[in-house]
């Protein structure tokens, strides 16, 4: 890594609709084997057997990389090979499903967001400050130094108090952007099951949109993942016994929002219902007045008929 400094990238980058989903780039596929790498210690469930990653490291077989990165097998497996050899990864196997495990090399490094620092340690770019200088910058430079004092005393009297507290509890760890991706993958996964399979194709680019749509990312929609399932169900359920050619492909069905329709997207059975027709208050006089008039038999056939 350069001495430049680094930046935050979204981790939903790759995921992202508003660009075109196009092979990786080199530099594109080692950024996303950071984002893929766990931040903190946890568990994967691969083919029924249980993997425990630490931080740094993530978990992926060589095709699943070829279908994200849109590469061949031999191309991700050469580029995995070169970047180990520069001390960038590290390659082993894990589980007993022999499962590819990376870990990232100087992980720590991608994980601060900073500037670059020069020989003394003080940000490139900007002016040195003492203790005092940087304590009053988060007070109001308008007050006079002795309200300064005050301030800070009375914080720190008050900091106190609501540590003590019982009415101030500590706040809910928030969830990290690995706990969210890795919870909307479960619930795609529920999602996937759950579509009729009959022209379940493109899952790659199914979970993206998927993503996209719970997320917020997608210019066009908005959902949680209960809404989809909900609607995926109903979906299957109208297209049981049906053929699969009148069945929507998942990227299509997510594309369309087709989980805002009433009918869920289904064709429509012909010769099962009949087109019903609100009848206005003048027809329900005309049919009135022809009974009367004509009687109920000669009344039905002209009725049938359509005419007046």
């Amino acid at each position: 890594m350069s001495v430049m400094g680094v930046f935050a990238v979204d981790r939903g980058l790759f995921d992202d609709p508003d660009f075109d989903p196009e092979p990786f780039t080199q530099r594109e596929a080692w950024l996303w084997l950071i984002k893929e790498a766990a931040w903190k210690k946890r568990k994967r469930r691969i083919s029924g057997n249980i993997i425990e990653l630490e931080r740094s490291q993530l978990t992926a077989s060589i095709r699943f990389m070829a279908e994200a990165w849109q590469w061949s097998k031999s191309k991700v497996a050469r580029f995995l090979d070169r970047i180990a050899a520069c001390g960038m990864i590290m390659k082993q196997t894990g589980g007993g499903c022999q499962q590819l495990v990376i870990t990232i090399c100087n992980y720590a490094r991608f994980q601060r967001v900073s500037l670059p620092k020069d020989k003394a340690g003080t940000v490139a770019g900007q002016p040195e400050c003492n203790a005092s200088d940087c304590s009053n910058a988060n007070n109001n430079s308008d007050d006079p130094p002795e309200n300064h004092k005050v301030g800070q005393q009375r914080d720190k009297q008050e900091g106190i108090k609501n540590t003590k507290s019982p009415h101030n509890p500590p706040k809910a760890e928030t969830a990290s952007p690995d706990e969210d991706e890795e919870i909307i993958d479960l619930e795609f996964e529920k999602f996937w099951r759950a579509f009729p399979p009959g022209r379940k194709q493109d899952k790659l680019k199914a979970r993206r949109k998927y993503r996209a749509i719970v997320s917020g990312r997608d210019p066009d929609f908005k959902a949680t993942t209960r809404q989809l399932l909900a609607g995926t169900k109903l979906y299957a359920s109208k297209m049981v016994g049906r053929e699969a050619r009148f069945t929507k492909m998942p990227c299509t069905w997510l594309n369309n929002g087709c989980w805002l329709e009433d009918n869920a997207g289904a064709p429509p059975v012909f010769g099962l219902q009949e087109k019903t027709k609100t009848k206005s208050p003048d027809d329900i006089w005309f049919e009135n007045t022809t009974r009367r008039i004509l009687g109920e038999k000669k009344a039905q056939a002209l009725l049938a008929g359509g005419s007046r």
